[in-house]
């Protein structure tokens, strides 16, 4: 643990943050292009508005920088003052270029790329697609300022996840350090084995099938809200409605709570205020916050499983209560259980805009759906369609030493500490 780490979060936090405030108004007056760029790109103001608006913030001190120093210099005739603020710019500009340069590291095993700033990933669908096509199938990029070694060949991928397991650990993961022994999904060795287990026993299809009337109930309702709205209206935007749906129907079939609208209202700020990507839209809270807020959420989860009155059907959350010997007493149960519910519920909605996207683009699909008869699979293999277009999945991993694997396209080196992204 650094120094760093080892800060209370009240000084923490803002040391944090002043010290990636003042990179990103140096990284905009190195780059401005790339930065006017970014912030010209719609898909970046969506997906990270957050990020979006630091930017402009960024670039506005930058420039507010230079003009003061300027104004000082012809005022005072000290123009040592805008020299410096120059000469941190530019030189911040060299060391972003011989850093990010394609062949950096090649002739020590790395994999061609340029580790260049920008979020090109998230926001253009055919980022990998391309770099793989120019620089093969294993190359390096940039994951939020973390060195990647990027593969698309699902062999040299699976070989070099399975093969090297030992020396790969948990990637970023921002909620990893509250869920005691790690989550099903960055745990490794014995502990993924056990939850692993533990989810195969209790989410199995009976239950989710079980689920069926109560969010085909769910999805009636925001649907035909959805489309009332149409009725006043050009068009919609799906997101939030569907964003909603999901999160009442989750908060029934995961956490086996039954709400008012006003208590719904209230669960779904608690939830928000949870989302392990809070930090693209919206200040951080401190550990102990987050520690209060799991806390407080645990509890009322446990409360629902165990009431008299629990709705039926079954819920994961009593599966996991019947399904260990402590149940949700355990608490890495408990925080596996919340974080199932906080990662998935944007994904399922993601999908679910996907699906209502291309069922608009399509109409005449949604009339062979309206005709299909239940069991012929036809809803199935339009959603698995929409996967295939659509879908980006991936697997990270972290290395903790400087490891080589013998790829089909030549020795593969990763550095301690980069990301291995599959």
């Amino acid at each position: 643990m650094t120094w760093r780490e080892q800060l209370p979060d009240v000084i923490r936090l803002p040391l944090r943050r002043l010290r990636a405030a003042t990179r990103e108004v140096v990284r905009a007056g190195a780059s401005p292009r790339l930065t006017v760029r970014l912030l010209t790109c719609g898909n970046l103001r969506r997906a990270e508005p957050r990020t979006w608006r630091r930017l402009g913030l960024a670039v506005a001190v930058a420039a507010l920088l230079v003009v003061a120093g300027l104004g000082l210099a012809v005022r005072t005739g000290a123009w040592y003052v805008p020299g410096l603020v120059v000469v941190v710019f530019a030189g911040s500009a060299l060391r972003g270029a011989w850093n990010a340069r394609a062949s950096r590291g090649v002739q020590e095993g790395l994999p061609p790329g340029r580790l260049g700033r920008g979020p090109g990933w998230l926001v253009h669908p055919e980022w990998f697609a391309r770099h793989a096509a120019r620089e093969g199938v294993v190359f390096k990029a940039n994951f939020y300022d973390v060195p990647t070694v990027c593969t698309v060949d699902l062999a040299t991928g699976t070989g070099l996840l399975r093969t090297r397991s030992g020396a790969l650990g948990p990637a970023w993961a921002p909620y990893e350090r509250f869920v005691p022994g790690g989550s099903v999904r960055g745990s490794d060795g014995v502990r993924h084995a056990e939850l692993r287990q533990h989810y195969a026993r209790t989410l199995g299809p009976d239950v989710v099938l079980s689920w069926v009337p109560l969010l085909e109930e769910f999805a009636r309702a925001s649907m035909e809200a959805l489309a009332a709205e149409c009725v006043t209206a050009v068009g919609v935007n799906p997101r939030e409605a569907v964003r909603t749906c999901v999160f009442t129907a989750w908060t029934r079939v995961i956490f086996a709570i039954r709400a008012s609208d006003a208590e719904l209202e209230s669960l779904r700020r608690m939830v928000d205020e949870l989302d392990p990507d809070r930090r693209f839209y919206a200040p951080e809270f401190t550990d102990a916050e987050v520690e209060a807020r799991l806390d407080h959420l645990g509890a009322l989860v446990v409360a629902a499983a165990r009431a008299d009155d629990a709705p039926a059907p079954v819920t994961l959350a009593q599966r996991f209560d019947a399904g260990d010997a402590r149940g949700l007493d355990e608490p890495a149960l408990l925080r596996n259980l919340i974080y199932t519910m906080l990662t998935t519920r944007d994904d399922v909605a993601g999908l679910l805009v996907w699906v209502l996207w291309h069922l608009a683009r399509s109409p005449e699909w949604a009339g062979r759906l309206r005709s299909a008869t239940p069991g012929d699979g036809v809803a199935d293999r339009f959603v698995s369609e929409v996967l295939r277009l659509e879908q980006s999945e991936f697997v990270m991993r972290q290395s903790k030493e400087v490891l080589e694997y013998p790829a089909a396209s030549g020795p593969v080196v990763v550095p301690a500490g980069w990301f291995v992204r599959v």
